[in-house]
């Protein structure tokens, strides 16, 4: 199994993923301002669909019918831990259960490739993130050096996580 192996690619229901390409900047970016009061640049996004970041992925979620783009994540594998960097949902698709959704499928492929913990920075006032992030198992840490960020992580056990 791949994890960049995204094109026609996930058991999710009404969901296709593919790698970012640079067509997807706009919309991408986009998502960014409406979502983040401290949104990341452009450029920042450019670079990572480069491969100028070459150990930061980023995916694209869109609707499996018209294929159009509802969110993004962007994550990095260090050793045996994913970090998930941004994950973010267009508003019109928020509360429908996408992210929900997509983080499971991404834990799991993420377990089966040897990942042993996941580990994320999220505003504490992001109540709808944090609740998301505490029922598919993530718990606190720590603070970051972000003033305005907690650490959540997941750890798996020795059969590793399955999310149904």
């Amino acid at each position: 199994m791949n994890l960049f192996d995204w094109d026609n690619n996930t058991d999710v229901p009404d969901i296709f993923i593919k790698s970012a390409e640079p067509e997807d900047v706009d919309i991408i970016h986009e998502i960014e301002l409406e979502s983040h009061q401290a949104p990341w640049n452009r450029e920042s996004f450019e670079k990572i669909i480069k491969r100028q970041e070459k150990y930061i992925h980023l995916i694209v979620i869109c609707d499996d019918k018209n294929k159009k783009i509802m969110g993004y994540i962007c994550f990095q594998f260090l050793f045996d831990e994913l970090y998930l960097l941004n994950v973010t949902i267009k508003q019109n698709h928020r509360r429908r259960g996408v992210a929900e959704k997509i983080l499971k499928f991404l834990i799991n492929r993420a377990c089966k490739l040897g990942c042993s913990r996941v580990v994320l920075d999220v505003n504490p006032g992001n109540i709808p993130a944090v609740k998301l992030y505490e029922k598919l198992g993530f718990n606190f840490s720590m603070s970051s050096k972000n003033i305005n960020s907690v650490v959540m992580f997941m750890e798996f056990s020795g059969d590793k996580q399955n999310f149904n």
